[in-house]
């Protein structure tokens, strides 16, 4: 790996969202991976991370390269599939990055939990393969285990208040004979 590439790495968040003018740490990310490849790709062809960077700019249309997350980080969703035996709803859980070192933990790339180095590098190294990961993303479940989930099947769960006073909806519920009435 040469100088630039190392640099490329090396850039903090910061200078990332200075340089695209977005603070939001997801396109961040996806924007920094998407220019270690570009550098990867012209290794040799520039002095500096800067001269690279402004050819980057310049030539790649970054903003709207698929560099990673599958659907937005930290949504509350579910995936209709895995279903609580308990009570017949579904686990829910929240999107994770991939890039999160907590998705990586006693993997079959890592034994225990890796650095953010170690997985930067792993997903830079998967790449190389072509492996995106814009199809499936990992999700936390509530019951404690992460998993890789394809994006099409989950739904994002919108979190509601309840609205009170007038105009607020009114409810009748009428409990069926032997049944348990709850409001969920």
């Amino acid at each position: 790996m040469n100088k630039v590439t190392q640099d490329a790495r090396a850039l903090s968040s910061g200078t990332i969202a200075s340089l695209i003018h977005e603070c939001k740490y997801s396109i961040v990310d996806k924007v920094q991976a998407v220019f270690i490849n570009f550098c990867e790709k012209h290794e040799g062809e520039f002095e500096t991370w800067v001269t690279a960077w402004h050819e980057f700019d310049r030539t790649v249309d970054y903003r709207k390269a698929p560099a990673g997350q599958a659907f937005p980080l930290g949504k509350k969703v579910y995936q209709a599939d895995r279903v609580n035996p308990d009570t017949g709803r579904p686990w829910t859980g929240y999107t994770m990055a991939i890039n999160d070192p907590l998705v990586w933990t006693n993997t079959l790339a890592f034994y225990g939990t890796p650095t953010q180095e170690e997985v930067d590098a792993h997903l830079v190294y998967c790449r190389t393969f072509s492996t995106t990961f814009e199809t499936e993303v990992p999700v936390q479940f509530e019951f404690g285990k992460i998993l890789w989930e394809p994006a099409d099947q989950l739904i994002e769960i919108q979190d509601y208040e309840m609205v009170a006073g007038e105009g607020a909806p009114q409810f009748t519920f009428l409990a069926a004979p032997n049944q348990q009435l709850a409001l969920i």
